[in-house]
């Protein structure tokens, strides 16, 4: 019973205080994404980002736009030119 009704068992038992059961995977913000364990734990990893890469000497490193959602910034390695004026 939960609640007042009949239910699964499974979902009586719960990882947290936010309901999560057993085999759930949830995101903690755009970085970190938690599963519920069959033992009730939560474990949670954070993501690592990457370097940015290291461009060549005819290159710029180029910082991207990252969308809101996403966790780590993201760069590109792009051409320059020089301009002359007449």
């Amino acid at each position: 019973m939960k609640l007042g009704e009949c239910v699964d068992e499974i979902v009586c038992e719960t990882c947290d205080d936010q309901g999560h059961i057993v085999g759930d995977v949830w995101n903690v913000g755009p970085c970190e994404k938690c599963e519920c364990s069959s033992d009730l734990t939560t474990r949670c990893v954070v993501t690592e980002c990457p370097e940015p890469p290291i461009c060549n000497e005819k290159e710029t490193l180029e910082k991207l736009t990252k969308p809101a959602n996403a966790c780590c910034e993201a760069f590109h390695c792009g051409r320059f030119s020089i301009y002359t004026s007449n």
